[in-house]
Protein backbone atom coordinates (compact mmCIF):
# COMPACT_ATOMS: atom_id res chain seq x y z
CA UNK A 1 0.00 0.00 0.00
CA UNK A 2 1.15 3.57 -0.59
CA UNK A 3 2.47 5.75 2.20
CA UNK A 4 -0.02 8.45 1.18
CA UNK A 5 -3.64 7.77 2.10
CA UNK A 6 -5.11 11.27 1.62
CA UNK A 7 -7.61 11.39 -1.22
CA UNK A 8 -7.92 13.85 -4.07
CA UNK A 9 -5.75 15.56 -6.63
CA UNK A 10 -1.99 15.19 -6.13
CA UNK A 11 -0.65 17.07 -9.15
CA UNK A 12 -1.95 19.23 -11.98
CA UNK A 13 0.04 20.36 -15.02
CA UNK A 14 -0.87 22.54 -18.01
CA UNK A 15 1.68 22.19 -20.76
CA UNK A 16 2.22 22.86 -24.45
CA UNK A 17 1.09 20.03 -26.73
CA UNK A 18 4.45 19.17 -28.26
CA UNK A 19 6.61 16.05 -28.12
CA UNK A 20 9.53 18.20 -26.90
CA UNK A 21 7.74 18.44 -23.54
CA UNK A 22 6.86 14.75 -23.27
CA UNK A 23 9.87 13.94 -21.03
CA UNK A 24 8.68 16.58 -18.54
CA UNK A 25 5.24 14.94 -18.42
CA UNK A 26 6.54 11.42 -17.85
CA UNK A 27 9.02 12.71 -15.27
CA UNK A 28 6.14 14.26 -13.31
CA UNK A 29 4.25 10.96 -13.30
CA UNK A 30 7.36 9.13 -12.14
CA UNK A 31 8.13 11.64 -9.37
CA UNK A 32 4.54 11.63 -8.13
CA UNK A 33 4.57 7.83 -8.03
CA UNK A 34 7.80 7.76 -6.07
CA UNK A 35 6.63 10.58 -3.81
CA UNK A 36 3.49 8.80 -2.63
CA UNK A 37 5.25 5.45 -2.26
CA UNK A 38 3.91 3.57 -5.27
CA UNK A 39 5.76 0.49 -6.39
CA UNK A 40 7.73 1.01 -9.60
CA UNK A 41 5.62 -1.66 -11.32
CA UNK A 42 2.58 0.60 -10.85
CA UNK A 43 3.92 4.05 -11.62
CA UNK A 44 5.92 2.58 -14.52
CA UNK A 45 2.65 1.40 -16.10
CA UNK A 46 1.03 4.76 -15.42
CA UNK A 47 3.97 6.55 -17.02
CA UNK A 48 3.62 4.51 -20.24
CA UNK A 49 -0.15 4.98 -20.36
CA UNK A 50 0.06 8.75 -19.80
CA UNK A 51 2.66 8.97 -22.56
CA UNK A 52 0.29 7.25 -25.00
CA UNK A 53 -2.62 9.48 -23.93
CA UNK A 54 -0.50 12.61 -24.43
CA UNK A 55 0.60 11.42 -27.86
CA UNK A 56 -3.09 11.01 -28.70
CA UNK A 57 -3.63 14.69 -27.86
CA UNK A 58 -0.58 15.84 -29.82
CA UNK A 59 -1.48 13.77 -32.90
CA UNK A 60 -5.23 14.37 -33.08
CA UNK A 61 -6.27 17.44 -31.10
CA UNK A 62 -4.13 20.18 -32.63
CA UNK A 63 -2.89 20.99 -36.10
CA UNK A 64 0.89 21.49 -36.50
CA UNK A 65 1.81 24.97 -35.30
CA UNK A 66 -1.61 25.55 -33.72
CA UNK A 67 -0.07 26.03 -30.27
CA UNK A 68 -2.55 24.15 -28.11
CA UNK A 69 -2.16 23.07 -24.50
CA UNK A 70 -3.42 20.11 -22.53
CA UNK A 71 -3.90 19.43 -18.83
CA UNK A 72 -2.63 16.45 -16.85
CA UNK A 73 -4.26 15.68 -13.50
CA UNK A 74 -3.13 12.88 -11.18
CA UNK A 75 -5.53 11.83 -8.42
CA UNK A 76 -5.47 9.37 -5.55
CA UNK A 77 -8.97 7.91 -5.21
CA UNK A 78 -10.15 5.04 -3.00
CA UNK A 79 -8.41 1.91 -4.22
CA UNK A 80 -6.80 3.42 -7.29
CA UNK A 81 -4.50 5.99 -8.85
CA UNK A 82 -6.03 7.96 -11.73
CA UNK A 83 -4.44 10.10 -14.43
CA UNK A 84 -6.57 12.32 -16.67
CA UNK A 85 -5.31 13.96 -19.86
CA UNK A 86 -7.75 16.66 -21.01
CA UNK A 87 -7.75 19.18 -23.85
CA UNK A 88 -9.99 21.63 -25.67
CA UNK A 89 -8.56 20.97 -29.09
CA UNK A 90 -10.44 20.00 -32.21
CA UNK A 91 -13.18 17.37 -31.87
CA UNK A 92 -12.48 13.74 -32.62
CA UNK A 93 -12.57 12.97 -36.34
CA UNK A 94 -13.54 9.31 -36.34
CA UNK A 95 -12.78 8.85 -40.04
CA UNK A 96 -9.23 10.17 -39.51
CA UNK A 97 -8.51 8.21 -36.38
CA UNK A 98 -9.97 5.05 -37.92
CA UNK A 99 -7.45 5.23 -40.76
CA UNK A 100 -4.55 5.20 -38.30
CA UNK A 101 -4.23 1.66 -36.91
CA UNK A 102 -1.70 2.85 -34.35
CA UNK A 103 -3.96 5.45 -32.76
CA UNK A 104 -3.27 5.96 -29.10
CA UNK A 105 -6.73 5.06 -27.78
CA UNK A 106 -6.41 1.70 -29.48
CA UNK A 107 -2.95 1.22 -28.00
CA UNK A 108 -4.29 1.97 -24.53
CA UNK A 109 -6.77 -0.86 -24.85
CA UNK A 110 -4.42 -3.21 -26.72
CA UNK A 111 -1.62 -3.06 -24.17
CA UNK A 112 -4.06 -3.96 -21.41
CA UNK A 113 -1.94 -2.15 -18.87
CA UNK A 114 -4.81 -0.13 -17.41
CA UNK A 115 -7.43 -1.59 -15.09
CA UNK A 116 -9.91 0.95 -16.43
CA UNK A 117 -9.94 3.37 -19.36
CA UNK A 118 -12.53 6.15 -19.49
CA UNK A 119 -12.93 8.33 -22.59
CA UNK A 120 -15.16 11.39 -22.25
CA UNK A 121 -16.32 13.77 -24.98
CA UNK A 122 -17.72 16.91 -23.32
CA UNK A 123 -18.73 18.79 -26.46
CA UNK A 124 -17.63 22.43 -26.30
CA UNK A 125 -15.89 21.72 -23.00
CA UNK A 126 -13.38 19.46 -24.71
CA UNK A 127 -12.50 15.82 -24.16
CA UNK A 128 -10.45 13.69 -21.80
CA UNK A 129 -8.87 10.27 -21.42
CA UNK A 130 -8.87 8.93 -17.86
CA UNK A 131 -6.65 5.99 -16.92
CA UNK A 132 -7.03 4.09 -13.64
CA UNK A 133 -4.74 1.54 -12.01
CA UNK A 134 -5.86 -0.42 -8.96
CA UNK A 135 -3.67 -0.14 -5.89
CA UNK A 136 -2.51 -3.13 -3.86
CA UNK A 137 -3.46 -3.43 -0.19
CA UNK A 138 -1.94 -5.50 2.57
CA UNK A 139 -3.98 -8.46 3.81
CA UNK A 140 -4.50 -8.19 7.60
CA UNK A 141 -1.99 -10.45 9.36
CA UNK A 142 -4.64 -11.58 11.86
CA UNK A 143 -7.14 -12.64 9.23
CA UNK A 144 -6.22 -16.32 9.04
CA UNK A 145 -6.47 -16.56 12.81
CA UNK A 146 -10.22 -16.43 12.28
CA UNK A 147 -12.03 -19.75 12.03
CA UNK A 148 -13.72 -20.38 8.71
CA UNK A 149 -17.34 -21.36 9.41
CA UNK A 150 -18.95 -23.81 7.03
CA UNK A 151 -22.63 -24.28 6.21
CA UNK A 152 -23.00 -26.95 8.90
CA UNK A 153 -21.88 -24.72 11.77
CA UNK A 154 -23.92 -24.77 14.97
CA UNK A 155 -26.73 -22.22 14.89
CA UNK A 156 -26.32 -19.28 17.29
CA UNK A 157 -28.77 -19.11 20.21
CA UNK A 158 -32.06 -17.66 18.91
CA UNK A 159 -32.38 -15.38 21.94
CA UNK A 160 -29.26 -13.43 20.93
CA UNK A 161 -30.29 -9.92 19.98
CA UNK A 162 -28.51 -8.30 17.04
CA UNK A 163 -27.79 -4.62 16.58
CA UNK A 164 -28.14 -3.06 13.13
CA UNK A 165 -26.30 0.14 12.26
CA UNK A 166 -24.33 2.01 9.61
CA UNK A 167 -20.69 1.00 9.43
CA UNK A 168 -17.88 3.46 10.06
CA UNK A 169 -14.11 3.23 9.61
CA UNK A 170 -13.90 1.54 13.02
CA UNK A 171 -15.98 -1.40 11.79
CA UNK A 172 -13.94 -2.30 8.71
CA UNK A 173 -11.72 -4.90 10.38
CA UNK A 174 -14.82 -6.63 11.72
CA UNK A 175 -16.33 -6.67 8.23
CA UNK A 176 -13.21 -8.29 6.81
CA UNK A 177 -13.14 -10.93 9.55
CA UNK A 178 -16.82 -11.67 8.92
CA UNK A 179 -16.12 -12.20 5.22
CA UNK A 180 -13.31 -14.62 5.99
CA UNK A 181 -15.33 -16.54 8.60
CA UNK A 182 -18.14 -16.96 6.08
CA UNK A 183 -16.34 -17.51 2.78
CA UNK A 184 -12.65 -18.08 3.48
CA UNK A 185 -10.94 -16.59 0.42
CA UNK A 186 -13.70 -17.50 -2.05
CA UNK A 187 -15.80 -14.30 -1.90
CA UNK A 188 -16.03 -12.58 -5.29
CA UNK A 189 -15.42 -9.00 -4.10
CA UNK A 190 -11.77 -8.53 -3.19
CA UNK A 191 -12.57 -5.14 -1.66
CA UNK A 192 -14.02 -6.68 1.50
CA UNK A 193 -10.74 -8.44 2.39
CA UNK A 194 -8.93 -5.12 2.90
CA UNK A 195 -10.06 -2.96 5.86
CA UNK A 196 -8.02 0.02 4.68
CA UNK A 197 -9.72 0.03 1.28
CA UNK A 198 -13.20 -0.27 2.82
CA UNK A 199 -12.36 2.60 5.19
CA UNK A 200 -11.32 4.83 2.28
CA UNK A 201 -14.50 4.10 0.34
CA UNK A 202 -16.69 4.85 3.38
CA UNK A 203 -14.81 8.01 4.36
CA UNK A 204 -14.87 9.48 0.86
CA UNK A 205 -18.58 8.78 0.29
CA UNK A 206 -18.29 6.01 -2.30
CA UNK A 207 -19.70 3.33 0.01
CA UNK A 208 -22.56 3.20 2.52
CA UNK A 209 -22.33 0.00 4.56
CA UNK A 210 -24.76 -1.55 7.06
CA UNK A 211 -23.72 -4.20 9.58
CA UNK A 212 -25.31 -6.57 12.08
CA UNK A 213 -23.47 -7.03 15.40
CA UNK A 214 -23.98 -9.89 17.86
CA UNK A 215 -23.66 -9.37 21.65
CA UNK A 216 -19.94 -10.23 21.42
CA UNK A 217 -19.28 -7.36 19.03
CA UNK A 218 -18.77 -9.63 16.02
CA UNK A 219 -19.96 -8.47 12.61
CA UNK A 220 -22.32 -11.25 11.50
CA UNK A 221 -24.00 -9.50 8.58
CA UNK A 222 -23.05 -6.88 6.00
CA UNK A 223 -24.60 -5.13 2.99
CA UNK A 224 -23.70 -1.96 1.13
CA UNK A 225 -24.66 0.69 -1.39
CA UNK A 226 -21.80 1.46 -3.78
CA UNK A 227 -21.84 4.88 -5.51
CA UNK A 228 -20.06 5.84 -8.73
CA UNK A 229 -19.25 9.19 -7.13
CA UNK A 230 -20.04 10.86 -3.79
CA UNK A 231 -23.53 12.34 -3.82
CA UNK A 232 -24.82 10.17 -6.68
CA UNK A 233 -28.61 9.88 -6.84
CA UNK A 234 -28.50 6.11 -7.39
CA UNK A 235 -26.28 3.39 -5.94
CA UNK A 236 -25.76 -0.33 -6.26
CA UNK A 237 -26.92 -2.70 -3.52
CA UNK A 238 -24.62 -5.64 -2.91
CA UNK A 239 -21.81 -7.22 -0.90
CA UNK A 240 -24.44 -9.00 1.16
CA UNK A 241 -22.91 -11.47 3.60
CA UNK A 242 -24.61 -13.31 6.48
CA UNK A 243 -22.71 -15.50 8.91
CA UNK A 244 -23.97 -19.13 8.51
CA UNK A 245 -24.65 -19.30 12.26
CA UNK A 246 -27.23 -16.49 11.95
CA UNK A 247 -29.03 -17.29 8.72
CA UNK A 248 -32.82 -17.54 8.66
CA UNK A 249 -33.34 -14.48 10.89
CA UNK A 250 -34.19 -11.94 8.20
CA UNK A 251 -30.82 -10.20 8.59
CA UNK A 252 -30.63 -9.27 4.91
CA UNK A 253 -33.98 -7.48 5.06
CA UNK A 254 -33.00 -5.51 8.18
CA UNK A 255 -29.68 -4.49 6.65
CA UNK A 256 -31.60 -3.28 3.61
CA UNK A 257 -33.81 -1.15 5.88
CA UNK A 258 -30.72 0.57 7.29
CA UNK A 259 -29.46 1.31 3.78
CA UNK A 260 -32.85 2.56 2.58
CA UNK A 261 -32.99 4.97 5.53
CA UNK A 262 -29.47 6.14 4.70
CA UNK A 263 -30.42 6.68 1.05
CA UNK A 264 -33.58 8.60 1.99
CA UNK A 265 -31.63 10.95 4.26
CA UNK A 266 -29.25 11.68 1.38
CA UNK A 267 -32.04 12.35 -1.10
CA UNK A 268 -31.20 9.41 -3.35
CA UNK A 269 -33.65 8.36 -6.06
CA UNK A 270 -33.07 4.64 -5.60
CA UNK A 271 -30.67 1.76 -5.91
CA UNK A 272 -29.80 -1.06 -8.26
CA UNK A 273 -29.12 -4.66 -7.48
CA UNK A 274 -27.85 -7.40 -9.77
CA UNK A 275 -28.28 -11.15 -9.61
CA UNK A 276 -26.87 -13.93 -11.77
CA UNK A 277 -29.23 -16.52 -13.23
CA UNK A 278 -27.24 -19.62 -12.26
CA UNK A 279 -29.26 -19.97 -9.03
CA UNK A 280 -32.36 -18.36 -7.45
CA UNK A 281 -30.94 -17.30 -4.06
CA UNK A 282 -29.69 -13.78 -4.87
CA UNK A 283 -32.81 -13.04 -6.89
CA UNK A 284 -35.09 -13.99 -3.99
CA UNK A 285 -33.15 -11.80 -1.57
CA UNK A 286 -33.32 -8.79 -3.90
CA UNK A 287 -37.02 -9.30 -4.62
CA UNK A 288 -37.76 -9.47 -0.88
CA UNK A 289 -36.43 -5.90 -0.67
CA UNK A 290 -39.15 -4.64 -3.07
CA UNK A 291 -36.85 -4.29 -6.07
CA UNK A 292 -38.20 -4.99 -9.57
CA UNK A 293 -36.51 -6.18 -12.77
CA UNK A 294 -35.46 -3.43 -15.21
CA UNK A 295 -33.06 -5.24 -17.56
CA UNK A 296 -31.97 -8.72 -18.62
CA UNK A 297 -28.30 -8.94 -19.62
CA UNK A 298 -27.36 -12.19 -21.38
CA UNK A 299 -23.76 -13.40 -21.01
CA UNK A 300 -22.85 -10.28 -19.05
CA UNK A 301 -20.93 -11.88 -16.17
CA UNK A 302 -17.76 -13.96 -16.61
CA UNK A 303 -18.11 -17.39 -15.00
CA UNK A 304 -15.05 -16.57 -12.87
CA UNK A 305 -17.06 -13.87 -11.05
CA UNK A 306 -19.96 -16.13 -10.08
CA UNK A 307 -19.85 -16.81 -6.33
CA UNK A 308 -17.65 -19.83 -5.66
CA UNK A 309 -19.66 -20.61 -2.55
CA UNK A 310 -22.70 -21.51 -4.66
CA UNK A 311 -22.48 -24.93 -6.25
CA UNK A 312 -23.54 -24.59 -9.89
CA UNK A 313 -22.60 -26.38 -13.06
CA UNK A 314 -20.42 -24.05 -15.14
CA UNK A 315 -21.82 -24.68 -18.63
CA UNK A 316 -20.63 -21.43 -20.18
CA UNK A 317 -17.79 -18.93 -19.99
CA UNK A 318 -20.28 -16.15 -19.21
CA UNK A 319 -23.64 -16.00 -17.48
CA UNK A 320 -26.74 -13.85 -17.73
CA UNK A 321 -27.51 -11.21 -15.11
CA UNK A 322 -30.73 -9.48 -14.11
CA UNK A 323 -30.73 -5.81 -13.12
CA UNK A 324 -33.27 -4.71 -10.49
CA UNK A 325 -34.26 -1.26 -9.24
CA UNK A 326 -35.78 -0.08 -5.97
CA UNK A 327 -37.20 3.44 -6.06
CA UNK A 328 -36.68 5.31 -2.79
CA UNK A 329 -37.00 9.02 -3.58
CA UNK A 330 -39.92 11.09 -4.79
CA UNK A 331 -41.58 10.10 -8.02
CA UNK A 332 -40.91 11.98 -11.25
CA UNK A 333 -42.81 12.15 -14.51
CA UNK A 334 -40.33 12.26 -17.38
CA UNK A 335 -41.43 12.53 -21.00
CA UNK A 336 -39.91 9.47 -22.64
CA UNK A 337 -39.23 8.54 -26.26
CA UNK A 338 -38.89 4.75 -26.31
CA UNK A 339 -38.31 3.13 -29.72
CA UNK A 340 -41.73 2.32 -31.14
CA UNK A 341 -41.07 -1.43 -31.26
CA UNK A 342 -40.09 -1.49 -27.58
CA UNK A 343 -42.69 0.92 -26.20
CA UNK A 344 -44.91 -1.69 -24.54
CA UNK A 345 -42.04 -3.35 -22.68
CA UNK A 346 -40.50 -0.03 -21.62
CA UNK A 347 -43.85 1.20 -20.28
CA UNK A 348 -44.34 -2.04 -18.37
CA UNK A 349 -40.92 -1.72 -16.72
CA UNK A 350 -41.73 1.85 -15.66
CA UNK A 351 -45.12 0.85 -14.25
CA UNK A 352 -43.84 -2.17 -12.34
CA UNK A 353 -41.19 0.06 -10.77
CA UNK A 354 -43.91 2.49 -9.62
CA UNK A 355 -42.50 5.31 -11.74
CA UNK A 356 -44.73 7.89 -13.41
CA UNK A 357 -43.97 8.79 -17.03
CA UNK A 358 -45.42 10.31 -20.17
CA UNK A 359 -44.76 8.56 -23.48
CA UNK A 360 -44.32 10.94 -26.39
CA UNK A 361 -46.56 10.23 -29.39
CA UNK A 362 -45.11 7.94 -32.04
CA UNK A 363 -45.10 10.79 -34.58
CA UNK A 364 -43.30 13.26 -32.26
CA UNK A 365 -40.73 15.23 -34.26
CA UNK A 366 -37.04 15.60 -33.40
CA UNK A 367 -37.05 19.37 -32.97
CA UNK A 368 -33.93 19.25 -30.81
CA UNK A 369 -31.05 20.43 -33.02
CA UNK A 370 -27.95 18.27 -33.12
CA UNK A 371 -24.60 19.75 -32.19
CA UNK A 372 -21.54 18.75 -34.18
CA UNK A 373 -20.20 16.23 -31.69
CA UNK A 374 -21.83 13.59 -29.51
CA UNK A 375 -21.22 14.06 -25.80
CA UNK A 376 -20.50 10.62 -24.42
CA UNK A 377 -18.62 8.58 -21.86
CA UNK A 378 -16.89 5.26 -22.52
CA UNK A 379 -15.69 3.03 -19.69
CA UNK A 380 -13.71 -0.11 -20.48
CA UNK A 381 -13.03 -2.84 -17.92
CA UNK A 382 -10.36 -5.26 -19.07
CA UNK A 383 -10.84 -7.92 -16.36
CA UNK A 384 -14.48 -8.88 -17.02
CA UNK A 385 -14.12 -7.87 -20.72
CA UNK A 386 -17.03 -5.46 -20.73
CA UNK A 387 -17.61 -1.81 -21.50
CA UNK A 388 -20.23 0.91 -21.05
CA UNK A 389 -20.82 3.58 -23.69
CA UNK A 390 -23.24 6.20 -22.33
CA UNK A 391 -24.64 8.98 -24.48
CA UNK A 392 -25.20 12.29 -22.70
CA UNK A 393 -26.21 14.34 -25.76
CA UNK A 394 -26.50 13.32 -29.41
CA UNK A 395 -24.33 14.95 -32.07
CA UNK A 396 -24.20 14.79 -35.85
CA UNK A 397 -21.28 12.36 -35.60
CA UNK A 398 -23.22 9.76 -33.58
CA UNK A 399 -23.38 7.14 -36.33
CA UNK A 400 -19.67 7.30 -37.20
CA UNK A 401 -18.69 7.49 -33.53
CA UNK A 402 -20.73 4.42 -32.59
CA UNK A 403 -19.49 2.37 -35.55
CA UNK A 404 -15.90 3.31 -34.75
CA UNK A 405 -16.13 2.56 -31.04
CA UNK A 406 -17.83 -0.77 -31.72
CA UNK A 407 -15.09 -1.85 -34.13
CA UNK A 408 -12.37 -0.83 -31.68
CA UNK A 409 -13.97 -2.65 -28.75
CA UNK A 410 -14.48 -5.80 -30.82
CA UNK A 411 -10.86 -5.73 -31.99
CA UNK A 412 -9.74 -5.49 -28.37
CA UNK A 413 -11.89 -8.55 -27.57
CA UNK A 414 -14.29 -6.79 -25.22
CA UNK A 415 -17.08 -9.37 -25.02
CA UNK A 416 -20.08 -7.56 -23.47
CA UNK A 417 -20.57 -4.04 -24.87
CA UNK A 418 -23.35 -1.94 -23.30
CA UNK A 419 -24.85 1.10 -25.02
CA UNK A 420 -26.96 3.45 -22.86
CA UNK A 421 -29.14 6.05 -24.58
CA UNK A 422 -31.07 8.94 -22.93
CA UNK A 423 -34.69 7.88 -23.18
CA UNK A 424 -35.84 11.48 -22.63
CA UNK A 425 -34.33 12.54 -25.98
CA UNK A 426 -36.47 12.42 -29.15
CA UNK A 427 -33.36 11.31 -31.07
CA UNK A 428 -33.23 8.02 -29.18
CA UNK A 429 -35.93 6.48 -31.35
CA UNK A 430 -33.92 7.09 -34.52
CA UNK A 431 -30.50 6.33 -33.07
CA UNK A 432 -31.67 3.11 -31.41
CA UNK A 433 -32.72 1.86 -34.84
CA UNK A 434 -29.23 2.56 -36.19
CA UNK A 435 -27.62 0.80 -33.22
CA UNK A 436 -29.80 -2.26 -33.78
CA UNK A 437 -28.64 -2.36 -37.41
CA UNK A 438 -25.09 -2.66 -36.08
CA UNK A 439 -26.09 -5.66 -33.95
CA UNK A 440 -27.03 -4.09 -30.63
CA UNK A 441 -30.21 -5.42 -29.01
CA UNK A 442 -32.66 -4.15 -26.39
CA UNK A 443 -32.05 -5.22 -22.77
CA UNK A 444 -34.17 -2.85 -20.65
CA UNK A 445 -33.93 0.53 -18.96
CA UNK A 446 -31.69 1.98 -16.24
CA UNK A 447 -33.63 4.53 -14.14
CA UNK A 448 -31.68 7.53 -12.89
CA UNK A 449 -28.34 6.45 -14.36
CA UNK A 450 -27.91 9.35 -16.80
CA UNK A 451 -25.54 12.28 -16.32
CA UNK A 452 -28.35 14.50 -15.02
CA UNK A 453 -30.16 11.69 -13.19
CA UNK A 454 -32.27 10.92 -16.24
CA UNK A 455 -33.30 7.43 -17.32
CA UNK A 456 -31.38 5.40 -19.91
CA UNK A 457 -32.41 2.85 -22.52
CA UNK A 458 -29.96 -0.06 -22.32
CA UNK A 459 -28.77 -2.03 -25.35
CA UNK A 460 -26.05 -4.67 -25.61
CA UNK A 461 -23.72 -6.11 -28.21
CA UNK A 462 -22.10 -9.50 -27.66
CA UNK A 463 -18.73 -10.01 -29.31
CA UNK A 464 -18.14 -13.67 -30.24
CA UNK A 465 -20.08 -14.93 -27.25
CA UNK A 466 -22.23 -18.06 -27.45
CA UNK A 467 -25.35 -17.70 -25.29
CA UNK A 468 -26.88 -20.98 -26.45
CA UNK A 469 -25.34 -22.78 -23.46
CA UNK A 470 -27.09 -20.51 -20.96
CA UNK A 471 -29.83 -22.21 -18.98
CA UNK A 472 -31.07 -19.31 -16.84
CA UNK A 473 -32.86 -19.79 -13.54
CA UNK A 474 -35.36 -16.91 -13.21
CA UNK A 475 -37.69 -16.54 -10.23
CA UNK A 476 -40.55 -14.26 -11.33
CA UNK A 477 -42.98 -14.41 -14.23
CA UNK A 478 -42.04 -10.90 -15.34
CA UNK A 479 -38.36 -11.78 -15.17
CA UNK A 480 -39.02 -14.67 -17.54
CA UNK A 481 -41.10 -12.44 -19.81
CA UNK A 482 -38.34 -9.82 -19.97
CA UNK A 483 -35.65 -12.44 -20.62
CA UNK A 484 -37.67 -13.99 -23.45
CA UNK A 485 -38.29 -10.56 -24.97
CA UNK A 486 -34.57 -9.70 -24.87
CA UNK A 487 -33.50 -13.05 -26.31
CA UNK A 488 -36.07 -12.76 -29.11
CA UNK A 489 -34.37 -9.54 -30.21
CA UNK A 490 -30.87 -11.00 -30.09
CA UNK A 491 -29.68 -11.84 -33.59
CA UNK A 492 -26.58 -13.76 -32.55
Amino acid sequence: MTKMTAQGEIANLRIFADTDFLPAVTALVREVGEGIGLDKSIYGKLELLVEEAVLNVINYSFEPGQGGVFELSIKRLPGKIVAEVADKGQPVDYSKIEADTENALGILLLKKLADEVHFVNRGKEGKAIEIALNLPYDMPETLEAETHIDENAQIAPPEEELEYLRATRRDTSGITRSIYRTYGYSYTSDTLYFPEKIAELISEGYLHSAIALNPHGEVVGHASLRLDFPGASVGEFGQLVVDPRYRGRGIAKKLNEVLVETAQKRGMFGYYAHAVTTHPFSQKTILSNSAVETAYLPSFVPASLVAKSISVEQSSDRHAEIAYFRRIGENRKPRIYPPIQHTSMVEKIFMLNFMDFETAPADAKCIEALSENTEMSLRVFEGPKRSFLTIDKYGADFDSMLAYQLRQLCLKKIEAISLQLPIDSPWTRKKCAYAEKLGFFFCGIMPGMGKTGNDLLRLMYLNNVDISLDNPVIVTDFGKELANYVLAGYKG
